[in-house]
């Protein structure tokens, strides 16, 4: 992560950790929600490799398998499957990439969720600290945004299927602080994005209700 753009990501994470620290919706969590988002934080761009002139569509299905190698041996829980499954899952998640129209991108396969979300639960539990970690940063990316849209982020249906009123919030928190890690110190940027997002959680959480 470092090693990219002359450690633009790394600056990027610590600054979503500054905006964090100020951000209403992170303060307003519970202690296991501030927990969880703290982890995701820290891992959410860990296999990001941006180049000069082109986004790193894909990253977040990388990131999310890299966190789901790395959360158990700091300490979390994990089911008695997760030794027969991880490494399958893992590639299976990295691999999940396709092409779209008019893109000559990489990007997320969103075809492929069903199976990679059944996979997190099988190896953490459902709900439990890990499972929220891996499928928050897996998703990060998928949140249809007016500002800053992702090239292939999930349709409506998707978003009911798939994003739960636990993770909800946590999706939430995610995008604002992925925003302010980049426009922090741009702040009528900032806050023109911020309202973006809200407005787009506002739709989400009408279909997730």
């Amino acid at each position: 992560m470092a090693s990219f753009v002359d450690g633009v990501t790394l600056t990027h994470v610590m600054c979503v950790f500054l905006g964090l620290y100020r951000m209403p919706e992170f303060l307003s969590m519970n202690e296991d929600q501030k927990g969880i988002m703290r982890w995701v934080i820290l891992l959410h761009d860990v296999e990001k490799e941006p180049q000069a002139g082109k986004r790193d569509h894909p990253h977040a299905f990388r990131s999310a398998a890299a966190a789901a190698s790395t959360l158990p041996g700091l300490g979390f829980a994990i089911t008695p499957e997760y030794s027969s499954i991880i490494g399958g899952w893992s590639q299976f998640t990295r691999a999940a990439i396709t092409k779209i129209e008019n893109s000559p991108d990489d990007m997320q396969d969103n075809h492929k969720l069903s199976e990679i979300l059944r996979g997190i639960e099988r190896m953490f539990g459902r709900h439990t600290p890990a499972d929220l970690i891996v499928k928050t940063i897996l998703l990060h990316l998928s949140i249809s945004m007016k500002e800053w849209p992702p090239p292939n982020p999930l349709s409506p249906e998707e978003v009911k299927r798939y994003i739960t009123p636990a993770l909800l919030p946590l999706l939430r928190v995610m995008n604002l602080g992925d925003n302010d890690g980049w426009t922090l110190f741009d702040p009528a940027v900032r806050e023109r994005q911020r309202l973006d997002i809200m407005e787009e959680f506002e739709k989400i959480e009408k279909i997730v209700a």
